[in-house]
């Protein structure tokens, strides 16, 4: 069986379609409302904002901007084609693409503004989800994953990707561009595309080139 056929294809549309509407639910839900604490949290960043923290915060959310990870998309998907192993190269092709359509989508839909702060970088799409956490959360462990072999090589690569993933998450809060809600959205996006990318090479029936 191809690693991409009709059976795959109407299992990752019918993910990003049930996505979508679950986020859009979620976001409408959310509205004006706000999770305890997440004024309180932002006020307090806001605080503590000194040039050092915000370069590392700048430098931290370029991490999860399509600036740093288009690049890294093309070049591991090339290395994947390169080594002939298209079931990688649909996982993180797929975990990019999807992540981008649904967030973007879902941004329009729900259109929540952005926090009433001092915003330390221009912003000028809607607050939920954050789309750089979301891309963050599934590029960047589909990488790690289809870049190394299983074992301590890749759960240390995983590890990092995580790392990554979480700083680019809280930066956006630090920035002062999205609310905590906002980001933990997007991880729990990214993550769930992500795992829905592996699941359907799971179940792909490739069996010719190296596992994922």
């Amino acid at each position: 069986m191809a690693v991409w056929d009709r059976g795959v294809a109407v299992r990752v549309m019918g993910a990003a379609v049930a996505l979508t509407v679950v986020f859009c639910v979620l976001g409408w839900a959310l509205g004006a409302h706000f999770a305890p604490g997440e004024l309180t949290l932002i006020t307090r960043l806001v605080r503590i904002r000194n040039g050092a923290l915000t370069a590392l915060a700048k430098s931290l959310t370029t991490v999860g901007s399509l600036l740093v990870l288009g690049p890294l998309v093309v070049v591991t998907a090339l290395w994947c084609v390169v080594r002939r192993r298209s079931t990688a190269v649909f996982v993180v092709v797929g975990a990019a693409v999807g992540v981008v359509a649904i967030g973007n989508v879902v941004k329009l839909v729900v259109h929540r503004p952005r926090p009433m702060t001092l915003q330390l970088v221009e912003v000028s799409t809607a607050s939920f989800p954050s789309l750089h956490a979301a891309q963050a959360a599934a590029i960047l462990p589909a990488v790690a994953i289809v870049l190394t072999a299983p074992g301590r090589a890749r759960a240390l690569a995983v590890a990092v990707a995580g790392v990554l993933v979480v700083g680019s998450g809280l930066s956006r809060v630090y920035l002062g561009v999205h609310y905590p809600s906002d980001v933990a959205a997007g991880w729990v996006l990214g993550l769930v595309w992500l795992g829905c990318m592996l699941h359907t090479r799971g179940t792909s029936g490739e069996r010719a080139h190296p596992p994922v």
